[in-house]
């Protein structure tokens, strides 16, 4: 369950209108990345829009949903968590490699 201030933040942001894979619609919002103890993180930047497809169906990639998650973060979303910092910046290397820069860009 996203904390209702969370949520006021997601709805001003243009990229959760649309899929952030496919710009498909409905969306629906997808915790991308979790924290310690794999609890979800409620961050804004740690959740993104997706498709019904995209986020459960055919189309479903964990992996890329954290790519697309990772791009929306700054340095100082990422130091917040210091003991997940370290892991979490060299998954977004990893994945920068893998993919590519994302399409989503912070708004």
């Amino acid at each position: 369950m996203i904390p209702p201030a969370v949520r006021d933040q997601l709805a001003q942001d243009l990229r959760m209108e649309t899929c952030q894979r496919c710009a498909g619609r409905p969306v629906q919002f997808h915790h991308a990345i979790t924290g310690l103890g794999r609890k979800q993180l409620q961050e804004p930047w740690s959740i993104i829009a997706l498709c019904p497809i995209c986020h459960t169906g055919t189309r479903k990639n964990d992996e890329l949903a954290r790519h697309i998650a990772y791009s929306q973060a700054s340095e100082d979303d990422l130091n917040k968590y210091p003991k997940r910092v370290t892991a979490w910046k060299q998954e977004k290397k990893y994945l920068e490699e893998k993919y590519g820069l994302p399409k989503t860009t912070k708004l």
